[in-house]
């Protein structure tokens, strides 16, 4: 006789079986549903001049004017981004083009 039992505790059946593994038809169903993409992205940042960058991806450019506090944004897809840093605070602002 096992101890647990002696001891007036009988371990819950259903208890183990939350415990096994899954049977091989179970993991490869669970395998087929997983699939998992990488993709991988690209960018190059150059430094015009001081407080001026460029940066190219795959789809665009931006350009980016101003220092660690405060910055203007403009993309080729005609979307411009202001922002503001003020220590523990900082604001954003996005400017549509209509």
């Amino acid at each position: 006789m096992r101890e647990s039992v002696r001891d007036g505790y009988a371990p819950d059946r259903q208890n183990e079986r939350q415990h096994e593994r899954p049977t091989r038809a179970q993991s490869v169903r669970s395998a087929e549903c997983e699939e998992s993409t990488v993709s991988f992205t690209f960018h190059k940042t150059f430094r015009i001049l001081p407080g001026v960058r460029l940066r190219i991806n795959g789809r665009s450019w931006s350009l980016t004017l101003g220092g660690r506090h405060g910055q203007h944004t403009i993309n080729s897809n005609g979307r411009r981004t202001s922002t503001l840093d003020a220590g523990p605070f900082s604001a954003r602002r996005d400017h549509h083009r209509h």
